[in-house]
């Protein structure tokens, strides 16, 4: 399942603003699409379905004049990230955020999943990153938590990463 969508409009207005922010400093923000949520179920994972799916999207929005995609996964996900960098997508910064689980968890989460709006307002429940540029700036403590991931749900605020990848056009 894919989706062609305007995308995290904060991150894409704060590219408008800060050109430094850019991963390509020649694209506007206008001309960059979003990969969102692309699945395959695991019963039928390696049969090139995802790499198929991704080149589908990558031809109709060559078509559509767009100069580059982007698509953000948890850095968890690392078979998701790998199948990204082995299809030619570059790794951009990472983004760790603090979440309150007690918040989380408190809010009638119905009502964010019916509205329209669901990521704007799914974003008030992190807090602003940090920005690590590379993996190799990450601590040894965000690694740490990256990998022990049972462990930090048990805490009262959890970090959660946000990997960036980029593909130019």
């Amino acid at each position: 399942m894919t989706a062609l969508s305007v995308g995290d409009r904060e991150l894409y207005n704060k590219l408008t603003l800060y050109e430094s922010l850019r991963f390509y400093k020649d694209i506007h923000p206008d001309e960059i699409c979003e990969l969102r949520r692309m699945v395959v179920l695991s019963e039928y994972q390696n049969q090139h379905i995802g790499r198929k799916l991704l080149q589908t999207l990558i031809d109709f929005v060559r078509k559509q004049d767009y100069q580059a995609i982007h698509l953000t996964t948890s850095i968890v996900m690392k078979q998701a990230c790998s199948f990204y960098e082995r299809c030619s997508f570059k790794r951009g910064r990472i983004f760790r955020y603090s979440i309150d689980i007690n918040e989380l968890i408190s809010k009638d989460k119905k009502n964010i999943a019916v509205d329209s709006k669901k990521t704007d307002k799914m974003t008030k429940f992190f807090s602003t990153p940090v920005v690590f540029n590379t993996l190799n700036d990450l601590t040894d403590a965000d690694w740490k938590q990256i990998n022990q991931p049972k462990i930090i749900l048990k805490m009262k605020s959890k970090y959660f990463y946000v990997q960036n990848f980029w593909m130019n056009l």
